[in-house]
């Protein structure tokens, strides 16, 4: 079975439509909200479940990319950011509510853990910033991104040097 061949008119119409401003505003809550289920998770079980970095990744990239109607990479970084601040956020008010140093908290394995966890989680949010997107407007946008990418300007409009240009 064939697919139709996507609208190019589409793209265009996806990616004037971002609302970068609105996705941020979006993300910080998700964000807000993560931290809050990370330090809860962690104060009741006494120790953090790094597990939660791959859930709030997934809340954080939803809410940016359903609010923000984000379908541009450079936007969709704003998920990566906010889903490291909630994992980090969240680490802190831990420590501000155990009465402990960051230092204490991190020592040991925990502090690469957080890390490994906290990329992992922006590696979702990442992904999921875009499953909004039906597979129609996922194919016009890549026809999009791979007709820009065939109309590349010439890389040397004068020449070579010493020989006049040729009309």
């Amino acid at each position: 079975m064939r697919r139709k061949p996507a609208d190019p008119l589409l793209a265009q119409h996806l990616v004037e439509r971002q609302q970068p401003l609105q996705g941020a505003l979006a993300g910080a809550v998700a964000a807000f909200a993560g931290a809050m289920v990370w330090a809860i998770v962690g104060l009741a079980q006494f120790f953090t479940v790094q597990l939660t970095a791959l859930g709030i990744g997934a809340l954080c990239g939803i809410a940016v990319g359903r609010a923000g109607k984000i379908v541009e990479r450079r936007y969709a970084r704003i998920s990566i950011y906010c889903c490291i601040a909630a994992c980090l956020a969240g680490e802190m008010i831990i420590a501000y509510a155990m009465r402990l140093s960051l230092a204490l908290l991190w020592s040991g394995t925990s502090l690469a853990l957080l890390a490994l966890f906290a990329l992992a989680g922006s590696g979702i949010a990442y992904a999921c910033t875009f499953a909004w997107l039906s597979p129609e407007q996922r194919q016009a946008l890549r026809n999009a991104r791979l007709a820009s990418a065939r109309e590349t300007p010439p890389s040397d409009p004068v020449g070579p040097p010493g020989r006049p240009r040729e009309s």
